[in-house]
């Protein structure tokens, strides 16, 4: 299993929500954000949506990308 690509960002969860999308599928996808609602986390692939329950605080996020599932 091999590491591909690593990201690192700092952001602020507007609304309670950190949205982490590919940048030619900009629409929302509101199943995953009702499945982050109940999961925390959830994605379909093109959108990653994670919830926080602080709408104010800075939040460090690393994102891997592995060549397999871990």
């Amino acid at each position: 299993m091999a590491l591909l690509a690593e990201h690192n960002v700092t952001a602020t969860p507007g609304r309670r929500v950190l949205e982490v999308y590919d940048a030619d599928a900009y629409l929302g996808d509101e199943a995953a954000m009702d499945a982050a609602e109940t999961q925390v986390v959830a994605g379909n692939g093109y959108h990653l949506y994670l919830l926080s329950l602080q709408p104010d605080m800075k939040v460090q996020m690393t994102i891997r990308i592995w060549d397999t599932p871990p």
